[in-house]
């Protein structure tokens, strides 16, 4: 009986450490205010007024690219370090050191190929603060 019960305890730990690191991936693809109503009402919809959107794309990228040089890897690298540098300005702002607070409205919807979209104004703050006039979260985003 004794093993039973230890292992049940042993489950539990497991079954609860995973779930922190599903939230934790789930906060990662998806925006906090809306994973967190998702997760308690398993639904999640909403409609906002002033809402920016942006394709931002590297010009002539697939002109530029060439696989005859490591297969193309060389400037995959140079997509990805944009990219990446992109995910980790956006990213920053939950870490209030680095944050700039241009950037806090923004977030990073899909990346495809060389293009990367963004929109600003999808969060219960900065919808506040458009409903009084405050679209500043527009100007940021084209910067």
């Amino acid at each position: 009986k004794q093993w039973y019960q230890r292992r049940v305890v042993i489950t539990a730990g497991i079954m609860k450490e995973e779930e922190k690191v599903t939230t934790q991936l789930f906060n990662t693809i998806i925006p906090k205010h809306v994973s967190d109503q998702f997760l308690t009402e398993l639904r999640y919809s909403h409609s906002y007024e002033n809402v920016g959107c942006i394709f931002a794309s590297v010009t002539n990228f697939w002109d530029f690219y060439e696989e005859k040089f490591e297969g193309g890897m060389g400037c995959i690298r140079v997509l990805n370090e944009i990219i990446r540098d992109l995910d980790d300005m956006l990213s920053s702002v939950n870490d209030i050191r680095r944050s700039d607070p241009r950037w806090r409205a923004i977030q990073k919807i899909k990346t495809v190929g060389p293009c990367y979209m963004a929109a600003s104004g999808l969060d219960p703050l900065t919808e506040q603060q458009t409903k009084q006039g405050n679209h500043e979260h527009i100007v940021n985003l084209m910067e």
